[in-house]
């Protein structure tokens, strides 16, 4: 792992926990847990499809641009 790697997961980590005690607050209500998920359910199809179709084309732009990319350049390894 390179020292960047690290630094950056510290940073993640420390801004969902930030997020976490914004949004849900430090106790954990079930009340609360039943909202959201009454709102996922509550949500059309067509959100989830248009979701899922934008997360397999950042995908597909990881697999044929970003990784060919990175490895033509790790040729001395």
């Amino acid at each position: 792992m390179q020292p960047r790697d690290v630094f950056d997961g510290i940073l993640l980590a420390i801004l969902g926990t930030i997020l976490y005690l914004h949004l849900i607050g430090p106790s954990f209500s079930s009340a609360r847990a039943q909202t959201v998920v009454d709102v996922l359910l509550g949500l059309d199809l067509i959100f989830y499809l248009v979701f899922a179709g934008m997360l397999a084309i950042c995908f597909l732009g990881y697999l044929f641009i970003y990784l060919p990319q990175k490895q033509s350049t790790n040729l001395a390894r």
